[in-house]
């Protein structure tokens, strides 16, 4: 994997949390679970990284 990549989603993730209800609901599971808040950040990034691949994916169709 690139990086640059990891690096940009996280940078993502505070505006992710803020705007996207979806992700916000995904990241409260993790937390109420009693995951540690970089173990949320992880997950939310490797979901936003999957969002980015299937929107990718449509647009090259």
């Amino acid at each position: 994997m690139n990086k640059d990549v990891p690096a940009s989603a996280f940078v993502a993730v505070p505006a992710a949390l803020k705007i996207n209800p979806a992700i916000r609901t995904f990241a409260a599971r993790p937390k109420a679970g009693g995951k540690l808040t970089k173990v949320t950040i992880t997950a939310v990034m490797r979901r936003l990284i999957v969002i980015k691949q299937a929107v990718l994916r449509q647009v090259s169709r």
